[in-house]
């Protein structure tokens, strides 16, 4: 495949409606290999049946064990946020709800 990501690797959190799904999808079209997650799983088979350039697993990126564990899979994730490594295009797309009644720590 040619474009502007030709050759790039790309992780998409919360790929599975919305942002992330576009996102996902645009990278795709523009040549990249494309590593979505979502914790949706229905919404992860309607995605990589959209382009042959995305393939899914499902992830609960509240769990580290999960995130541990595809960093694992994938082998070029760098888990730690001081790394500049490998996937080539990271983009989170996660909006996690906080519970304001529970007093600060």
């Amino acid at each position: 495949m040619t474009g502007r990501l030709a050759g790039k690797h790309a992780l998409v959190t919360a790929a599975g409606a919305g942002i992330g799904r576009a996102t996902a999808l645009a990278f795709a079209e523009a040549g990249a290999t494309v590593l979505a997650t979502d914790i949706h799983e229905e919404s992860l088979a309607s995605l990589a049946s959209s382009h042959s350039a995305i393939r899914t697993q499902s992830l609960d990126v509240t769990d580290a064990a999960a995130i541990q564990a595809l960093a694992a899979s994938v082998g070029r994730v760098a888990v730690t946020k001081r790394t500049r490594t490998s996937p080539d295009k990271n983009v989170r797309w996660v909006g996690l709800g906080i519970n304001t009644a529970r007093p600060p720590r």
